[in-house]
């Protein structure tokens, strides 16, 4: 079965590429001729490697590819703080999300499943603090009231993808993914900054990290995301084209000084302090999610514990 990933050089196009190809999918990836990301793609074996810039995603057609079953489209640009509250850039990616769905028709897929975020939500603990949020786990059914342009670009695709594919007769599935962790992740994140801090016996001043949070491991996440491609939904006939909204995290939500704790506890050295102010325009995300709807689809366990998940990145360290 061919699958189709855009994004494939990200944190999780690269996971995902490696577990699907383990499990007998073939793969194409799409990236960049002149992404700075692609180094290494070349060591994932059978990976299928496509050069297109996604502002031109509509050239895949001309490309004589087999045909697809599926598209994961993960590309996104301007991810970082001020691209995700750039209306500019934001817009391209919908434009370009839009263009690939069609795309992913004309290469035959039957469904296509877009990374979407947690940002939607637009759950803070700002707002949970102004009781203008609930702290109860959030479900896929929960109002979304996302503050960022990067949240609101994100959950606008839910409406005008699941319409197109409707329209193409194409399933679509739409994954709010919460935060993901582990090898290979970006060096600035919390868990790789910790993990860097107490490995060296350094110091790092965080800030108060007294918000919920939810940790899911890469393989874990690329598990799950691959579960998207294979599951049945179950529902009346006339339903069949309907969307999937499905929260993508694990059962291990708590205090995010917790995890840091954790951390900390598992290399044995360094120190931190919960001091540092910070102010985003976000506001602090606070992530308790319910998976309920995850298991139940696809059975989905975590097999990756966070310590376990701790040791694999201090061993390619």
């Amino acid at each position: 079965m061919n699958i189709i990933i855009t994004g494939v050089s990200s944190f999780i196009g690269r996971a995902l590429s490696r577990h699907l190809i383990s499990e007998g999918y073939e793969v194409y990836g799409v990236v960049r001729p002149d992404s700075k990301n692609r180094t290494g793609l070349e060591d994932i074996t059978k990976l299928h490697i496509i050069e297109c810039d996604m502002s031109e995603c509509t050239k895949l057609t001309e490309m004589n590819l087999p045909e697809m079953y599926a598209c994961v489209h993960l590309s996104w640009g301007g991810t970082t703080r001020d691209g995700r509250q750039d209306p500019e850039i934001n817009a391209a990616n919908e434009k370009m999300t839009v263009n690939m769905v069609r795309t992913a028709k004309q290469l035959g897929c039957e469904r296509f499943i877009f990374a979407g975020s947690q940002a939607e939500y637009g759950v803070t603990l700002e707002r949970i603090k102004n009781g203008n949020a609930s702290p109860e786990p959030v479900t896929e059914t929960r109002v979304c009231s996302p503050l960022s342009e990067y949240g609101k670009s994100k959950l606008k695709m839910l409406g005008v993808c699941s319409g197109l594919c409707r329209e193409l007769e194409m399933t679509y599935i739409h994954l709010r993914i919460f935060s993901t962790y582990g090898e290979g992740d970006h060096p600035t994140t919390l868990v790789s900054s910790c993990v860097k801090a107490f490995s060296s016996d350094e110091y790092i001043e965080l800030t108060s990290c007294e918000q919920l949070w939810n940790m899911l491991n890469i393989h874990d996440c690329a598990k799950a995301v691959a579960d998207m491609i294979s599951c049945v939904f179950t529902m009346p006939e006339e339903e069949k084209l309907t969307d999937h909204v499905i929260n993508i995290a694990s059962e291990d939500t708590r205090p995010l000084y917790e995890f840091v704790n954790a951390i900390h506890d598992r290399i044995g050295k360094g120190s931190c302090g919960f001091t540092r102010v910070s102010v985003s325009p976000e506001g602090t995300p606070y992530l308790n999610p319910d998976i309920s709807k995850l298991k139940a689809l696809t059975g989905f366990v975590p097999q990756v514990s966070f310590d376990e998940g701790i040791d694999r990145i201090r061993e390619i360290e």
